[in-house]
């Protein structure tokens, strides 16, 4: 009970205490073209054809699973607790600085106090969850950071996922056609805006062409000229984008 105590009350003093983390914005936009006017391209059903728009990229580390920090596998810890962090993905935020070290933190994140498999009992109750950051040292050393207080990944080493991914909540917008193939005459595309996670269209729309009547396809400021097309495959050259 006095351990409990001890631990609850460390948790709230370092809550209290001033972060080493130095804050910093290290997202990137990336402006999207594509295909050149006037070039030629083949592209297969299913494809995208073009697209324009902005994307927003971020370091990213993604917690695949709930993940005990400041134990080790198998570890006792009837009086002592891990520190779980709960499944997410969190965005580069700043760089943990002290006179001894560095490392990159990614936030913020919520943990809660588990026993070192992740399951609760009196002493270590799951509740309430508590905010952090998952940083990681220039050797790979991953530690979660409470305040100026570490508390080093000891297992589960693979729940935590580190890359480069489209940040959620920025500017992120995209305009795309996707060819869907020929019946006849016609040609079908469908027509797709993306936003957020740039994975789940916020609009799409079915589009047909009767190319024997022209081949160049208008929609928006979009203009093509389809040069062959088959069920499957198409060839084209972008006239002009959105």
């Amino acid at each position: 009970m006095y351990k409990n105590f001890m631990l609850a009350f460390f948790i709230i003093l370092v809550a209290g205490c001033s972060s080493p983390i130095r804050v910093l914005d290290q997202s990137e936009q990336k402006l999207i073209n594509y295909p050149q006017v006037g070039e030629v391209v083949s592209k297969k059903i299913g494809d995208v054809i073009l697209a324009k728009g902005i994307q927003t990229f971020g370091e990213a580390a993604k917690v695949i699973a709930e993940t005990q920090f400041n134990k080790k596998d198998g570890e006792s810890s009837m009086m002592t607790c891990a520190l779980s962090v709960v499944p997410d993905t969190a965005y580069m935020r700043g760089v943990y600085e002290t006179k001894s070290t560095s490392a990159d933190c990614y936030g913020p994140v919520l943990f809660r106090r588990t026993l070192a498999d992740g399951n609760t009992n009196w002493n270590c109750p799951g509740n309430p969850l508590i905010i952090g950051d998952i940083c990681k040292e220039q050797d790979g050393k991953i530690f979660l950071a409470i305040a100026s207080h570490k508390t080093y990944l000891k297992q589960d080493f693979e729940n935590i996922k580190f890359s480069k991914m489209v940040i959620k909540g920025k500017d992120n917008f995209v305009q795309e056609i996707i060819y869907n193939g020929r019946s006849g005459n016609n040609v079908k595309f469908v027509y797709r805006e993306l936003s957020e996670s740039l994975v789940k269209p916020i609009f799409f729309q079915e589009l047909e062409y009767d190319i024997s009547q022209s081949q160049i396809v208008n929609f928006k400021n979009v203009s093509i000229e389809v040069v062959s097309a088959t069920n499957t495959d198409i060839n084209y050259r972008l006239i002009s984008n959105f």
